[in-house]
């Protein structure tokens, strides 16, 4: 049998600076950073959005084998050629009002689950084979993902809870900003909804933390930005971040330690 595919999911509220941690993450030698995964099925499949190199994702030099790879596959195919069906999932298992119907609904909430692991157990397979990583840093933020997706059989969770002042956060998200490839703008949210989104997502982030254990290490953003501005100022490392005592390492053949 395969070892796992080993991904890190990065979890908690948006705007608490996932993707430049993501970014750090994913220059280590043997990691890729496949940024908001779950966006693939909305807006990458969407021809009005490019990927970053400036192509289509279909188009793209690396997602475009690794859509190849993933549609090889009955259920990569049958998703790809109806992607609403994963959004549909994702809905059903992430918003409060999809988890609660999914749960009553025929069917229930377990088949959707299983159906949603594998089909993106798969996709990371499909990733971490045509990028030859070891690590999959995912920036989704959706803070059931690491405990949802663990399967011995497919791929191996780990979490980090990014936790970022509640203040920012809010204020964050009534700037108005822009997507980078459609330059349309971005949703804004009162600090009303924000509080409560924070409050939600963080608490699902500690449940998950309990259900994998040492898999799952916090870190504050404030922390996580001293440290990124005293290197860009410099250009010296000072100090490590640290995880738990009892957190599992995850070890990587690619990179200089190993």
């Amino acid at each position: 049998m395969s070892s796992p595919t080993t991904v890190a999911f990065i979890v908690g509220k948006g705007r608490s600076g996932s993707t430049i941690l993501g970014d750090v993450l994913g220059s280590v030698n043997g990691a890729f950073h496949v940024g908001e995964l779950w966006r693939l099925w909305s807006d990458g499949l969407d021809e009005s959005h490019t990927c970053s190199c400036g192509e289509t994702v279909r188009g793209c030099a690396l997602w475009g084998p690794i859509l190849a790879e993933f549609s090889s596959t009955p259920l990569g195919a049958e998703v790809l050629a109806h992607p609403q069906s994963l959004i549909d999932l994702q809905q059903s298992l992430f918003s409060f009002r999809g988890a609660a119907k999914g749960r009553i609904t025929r069917g229930g909430y377990r088949s959707r689950a299983d159906r949603y692991r594998d089909a993106m157990s798969i996709l990371y397979e499909s990733i971490a084979k045509i990028s030859n990583a070891d690590l999959l840093i995912d920036t989704s933020k959706w803070p059931l993902d690491p405990s949802l997706l663990d399967a011995p059989a497919g791929i191996r969770t780990y979490g980090i809870h990014l936790v970022r002042d509640p203040c920012d956060v809010a204020a964050s998200w009534k700037r108005t900003k822009y997507f980078p490839d459609t330059n349309e703008p971005m949703p804004t949210f009162s600090s009303a909804h924000t509080a409560a989104s924070w409050i939600a997502r963080n608490i699902a982030a500690e449940w998950t933390g309990r259900r994998i254990g040492p898999r799952m290490m916090t870190l504050r953003y404030e922390d996580f930005r001293s440290e990124v501005e005293i290197f860009a100022d410099t250009g010296e490392k000072v100090g490590e971040f640290e995880a738990p005592a009892d957190a599992e390492v995850v070890p990587l053949k690619n990179s200089a330690a190993a």
